[in-house]
């Protein structure tokens, strides 16, 4: 079992502009997940440019069998785009600004109780 499992540490694969990417060359570092910058997240004027980017990185952990992560999600539809083009996971002020890991567990049961009211309520159970 590869090191990163038995100790249950999630690798990112970032920063995919630099010009030697070395968690893709160097086949010893072990990673779980590829990020998408927020940079290709915010709205800039470029969209379809920025979508291009998103589908490919998100195809690129796919094929490596990675999960990805986007990062700097502050509105919905940037969300509902990023969606579009597969990727499934995210952060960002959409959900939460960053706290204190003290506060941790309580922002989790908090957006756990809003996703069962949502999914419970009658307008949204076609949705969810």
């Amino acid at each position: 079992m590869p090191p990163n499992q038995v100790a249950n540490v999630d690798e990112s694969m970032a920063d995919l502009s630099h010009p030697q990417p070395r968690s893709v060359t160097d086949r010893n570092r072990l990673c779980n997940k590829s990020e998408i910058d927020r940079s290709f997240v915010k709205d800039n004027g470029d969209a379809a440019g920025q979508n291009a980017i998103i589908r490919a990185i998100t195809a690129l952990g796919v094929s490596l069998g990675m999960s990805t992560i986007a990062e700097g999600v502050e509105t919905s539809d940037q969300l509902a785009r990023i969606r579009a083009e597969g990727c499934t996971s995210v952060q960002g002020y959409l959900f939460s600004k960053p706290v204190p890991v003290d506060q941790v567990d309580a922002l989790i049961i908090e957006f756990a109780a809003r996703h069962v009211a949502m999914s419970a309520s009658p307008s949204n159970r076609e949705r969810v």
